[in-house]
């Protein structure tokens, strides 16, 4: 799997489709339609519903044009909607990592062989992208690539490239680009000298964007009020706190997204200034709520950061930042503050008070800063040692409420990590780090998840053997267990040895089921039987090895009678009523089967539970089989305890 670094953020790509389609091959990938279709659906979705993408979205179809070099399958419509996902917020990247990658983008757009012609749309796009993230464009190079590549710059082009140096107050060159319109006979347009304006004013030159309004006014063009929120921005971005209260009064009324647009502008250069433009908002705090994210990254990025709390602290719960994902936690404004708070402080009182601080603007954040220490351990791990003091003192203070989403949190982000893990080193790690910070991983989903990477079907070099198979088992027992119980035991070896034993089952194969058996005659114990016994009824009926299950079934009753506690070996023994349901469902005759099993219990001496042999009995058609189960002796009461009701229905679900 490859993937591409990008400062904060690691995106890891999707496993392509085995259905073959149109099919590209390189030394190490294949790329096929169905995968190609899909990053390309996904991100045009969000596009075309105004949407901001996330960063994976980006890059999967980046890294599928990347790879086609210069076979022509990229389409413009395509690359064209790509450089349109760059003009938002790319909604969990920092702004600096959001220009790495819109850069990315272009790169791969412009060394792909289109399919198609191309036309100025993609280069106008291009240009609209790089202004929207504050990037530099070499205009002279741009307009020769467009005429390599065939494509004659259109009225759009000179307009989109007149804004972006405007933007960047190179107004020389906008001026050029202003008489070649006229050369060409395009008008002067309100569009125009809304650019034009940005660009005086973000050099102090207010009397000059006046005069372009003049200009509109002796040729007759109708302007609006909005020719005002080019001052605003552009006095933002001079620092001209005077000049900007004054067109913002001349506006009338104004938005929040001009407000926090301002903030933005006046912040790259003037951030001591901006407390006017935040006494302003909200103006409908909804909208603010869910708008606010891009400029909370500013200041956090800026180093401008009891602005950024500022600004949060005046958004509410909204739908956008409302989510359980834990993936999706991360781009919640609060979030964003007490993340960068929290790697910068170790006062675990200061950081309870800030974390209660946002309780009204965030109802979850208790739990969210589970997560978000979490996050940072997997940054840092240095910072584990403090993160579980923290970690701690929330456990001690928060309601069952917020107990039961850290633990959907954590069963979320655990799962994700195992499955990101590459190599048994990785998710060692992973386990590692969450048993230092004294959370347990509780998703069945993580567990099976680690255990197929610890241990593989196939292994990573030559085949298994039971020696080397069962060195692995005991290797990753013993790992487990260590960090389980050098960080409290929050583990107990019947946990993890029923996951292990649950995964071995679950694989249905000869020389897993045989290692199964062979560790549990070993260890004399049968764990946890309530997660495989299900397992255990499928090895029998799939493999027909009736020593293995017997094995189990022998140990399991041994140790149950030992204990004086049957329950387990209850759950061992039903087992055999699986057999028979699942053989007629599946249409497998299984006397002949059964029959080997009946024969060995009687030979090993073991009783079974009256239940599953009354069951037993009227379930077989086959009166012979009935009649050895009436031979074999069943558990009397002083040997035999009922497992409640609850605990069956339990067993059963899992």
């Amino acid at each position: 799997m490859l993937m591409l670094h990008i400062t904060r953020c690691v995106l890891r790509f999707p496993r392509f489709s085995p259905v073959q389609m149109r099919t590209y091959k390189t030394k190490e990938l294949v790329i096929d339609g169905v995968e190609r279709m899909a990053a390309f659906r996904d991100l045009t979705s969000r596009v075309n519903s105004k949407q901001e993408c996330w960063a994976w979205q980006i890059q999967s179809l980046v890294f599928m044009i990347s790879m086609e070099g210069n076979n022509g399958r990229t389409t413009p419509v395509e690359a064209t909607n790509l450089m349109k996902a760059c003009q938002a917020d790319i909604v969990d990247l920092f702004p600096s990592e959001q220009k790495i990658l819109t850069e990315i983008a272009w790169d791969s757009v412009k060394s792909a062989q289109m399919k198609d012609h191309l036309s100025a749309s993609l280069f106008n796009n291009m240009i609209l992208a790089y202004t929207f993230q504050d990037l530099e464009i070499n205009d002279q190079a741009l307009i020769e690539k467009m005429k390599t590549a065939g494509v004659h710059p259109n009225h759009n082009t000179y307009k989109y490239l007149l804004n972006h140096l405007c933007r960047n107050g190179e107004m020389g060159k906008a001026l050029e680009y202003l008489e070649e319109r006229s050369e060409k006979n395009l008008p002067v347009t309100e569009i125009i000298v809304k650019s034009l304006i940005i660009g005086y004013a973000g050099l102090g030159q207010i009397a000059e964007g006046e005069k372009l309004l003049k200009v509109l006014n002796e040729k007759n063009i109708h302007w609006g009020k909005g020719c005002f929120m080019p001052f605003v921005l552009g006095s933002a971005k001079f620092g001209d706190v005077e000049a900007t209260n004054f067109f913002l009064k001349k506006l009338g009324t104004h938005s929040d997204d001009l407000l926090l647009n301002a903030v933005q502008e006046m912040n790259k250069n003037h951030p001591d200034k901006i407390g006017f433009l935040l006494n302003k908002m909200p103006i409908n705090v909804e909208h603010f709520s869910s708008s606010c994210r891009r400029t909370v990254k500013m200041l956090v990025e800026s180093g401008n950061v009891d602005s950024a709390w500022e600004l949060v602290k005046k958004s509410r719960d909204c739908k956008e930042n409302n989510s359980d994902k834990e993936r999706v936690i991360k781009i919640s404004p609060s979030v964003i503050v007490l993340k960068e708070f929290i790697t910068k402080c170790e006062d675990i009182n200061l950081i309870c008070e800030k974390m209660n601080g946002l309780l009204e603007v965030d109802p979850k954040i208790v739990s969210r800063t589970v997560i978000i220490l979490v996050d940072i351990c997997f940054e840092d791990q240095t910072k584990i040692a403090f993160a579980r003091k923290l970690i701690d003192e929330i456990f001690l203070r928060n309601t069952s409420e917020e107990g039961d989403l850290i633990r959907n949190y954590i069963g979320q982000s655990s799962k994700r990590r195992m499955f990101k893990a590459e190599g048994q080193d990785e998710v060692f790690m992973v386990f590692e780090i969450f048993s230092r910070l004294g959370l347990k991983l509780e998703k069945i989903r993580a567990w099976d998840v680690m255990m197929k990477k610890l241990i593989p079907y196939i292994p990573e070099e030559g085949i298994w053997t039971q020696d080397t198979l069962v060195e692995r088992v005991y290797e990753v027992k013993n790992f487990l267990s260590t960090h389980s119980n050098n960080n409290g035991s929050i583990y107990s070896h019947s946990l993890i040895w029923g996951h292990i034993t649950q995964h071995l089952l679950n694989r249905e194969n000869s020389l897993f089921f045989g290692t199964a058996s062979k560790i549990c005659v070993d260890i004399k114990v049968a764990f946890a039987p309530k997660r495989w016994h299900y397992s255990l009824a499928n090895c029998l009926l799939k493999l027909e090895d009736v020593k293995s299950y017997m094995d189990i079934f022998e140990v399991s009753y041994k140790n149950s009678v030992n204990k004086g506690d049957m329950s387990d070996f209850s759950l061992v023994a039903s087992s055999l009523l699986h057999v028979v349901s699942r053989g007629q469902k599946w249409g497998v005759k299984v006397d002949k089967l059964l029959g080997e099993v009946l024969d060995q219990i009687w030979r090993r001496g073991i009783k079974l539970p009256p239940d599953v042999r009354e069951e037993l009995i009227k379930r077989l058609d086959d009166q012979g089989l009935s009649n050895a189960l009436e031979n074999i002796p069943v558990l009397g009461k002083d040997t035999f305890k009922k497992i409640s009701k609850r605990n069956n229905v339990r067993g059963i679900m899992r």
